[in-house]
């Protein structure tokens, strides 16, 4: 099972979006890892990340962003999963990162 902390609540702002009016994918990654606990900062180097691009967010958008911690710690690395979404509309960006211990 997955242990999920509390979604963060992001707004696509104008200097979020690229020159085609969507939010740039640089812009995921950081609502991503801004919902990473600061205990896992703290002690973890980010290692890996895959993102699945699943749709687009435009200008005023609200977005939440989920963390979902596995209990699949091997050795010195452990997987967290992640989420944006819109809330009732679906999924933004699924992703999964893989930290190692400092």
């Amino acid at each position: 099972g997955a242990v999920c902390m509390a979604p963060m609540r992001h707004y696509v702002r104008r200097n979020d979006l690229d020159m085609n009016g969507h939010v740039n994918n640089v812009v995921y990654v950081h609502w991503l890892l801004e919902s990473v606990p600061s205990d896992v900062w703290a002690g973890h180097v980010l290692k890996e990340i895959i993102l699945e691009y699943r749709s687009e967010c435009n200008f005023g958008d609200s977005i939440e962003a989920t963390c979902c911690e596995l209990n699949s710690e091997n050795g010195d690395q452990f997987v967290l999963l992640h989420k944006l979404e819109r809330p009732g509309q679906g999924d933004i960006v699924r992703a999964k990162t893989v930290w190692s211990h400092v």
